[in-house]
């Protein structure tokens, strides 16, 4: 039931829906290969942070376990790795820590794919997913615009200053795109 629309697009669409609505799931291999990498950067990032608990320096002499254990959770959430992890604070210098084989395996076989859903009965699937592939590109390029070219913060006061800040951020876009 799959259809393939471009070679790194396929689509296909849920005969029951979701919630009442039509669903459609988009894969992509490129964005599975995409994640994959930036998950195993993270996943190195993560058990480099760990281990350093484990070294004799200043981080893994802590003594208070509760505070160095909160500390740990709150870096590995900022960084979307704390589902992927098990650890526990022994001591110092002692530090437990496993990565979770099933939540991997799970996030693995979801790489590439995406779950649309819409009310739009009159779109095709080919349609609906063009149309998210679309949304994304607006949304990364947004993106771009606000961390490279630092849109954020604005001081202006005035409604014809901010427009000129943000048109000058969009064509510094353009600039940098082409």
């Amino acid at each position: 039931g799959w259809q393939r629309i471009k070679p790194n697009l396929w689509v296909y669409e849920l005969p029951e829906g979701i919630g009442g609505h039509r669903g459609v799931v988009a894969y992509n291999p490129q964005r599975r290969r995409t994640q994959r990498a930036r998950r195993k950067e993270k996943i190195q990032e993560s058990l480099r942070y760990l281990a350093s608990f484990n070294e004799h320096s200043k981080r893994g002499a802590r003594q208070n376990r509760e505070k160095t254990e909160r500390q740990i959770d709150r870096w590995l959430r900022s960084k979307g790795m704390r589902e992927y992890f098990s650890f526990k604070r022994k001591g110092p210098y002692n530090l437990e820590y496993q990565l979770k084989k099933e939540v991997l395996a799970r996030q693995n076989s979801l790489d590439g794919m995406m779950i649309l859903h819409t009310d739009a009965e009159k779109l095709s699937p080919e349609d609906i997913a063009r149309g998210y592939r679309t949304l994304t590109q607006v949304e990364d390029a947004f993106a771009e615009i606000k961390n490279f070219i630092e849109l954020r913060p604005i001081r202006h006061h005035t409604d014809p200053r901010v427009k000129a800040h943000v048109a000058i951020c969009v064509i510094a876009y353009l600039l940098e795109s082409l």
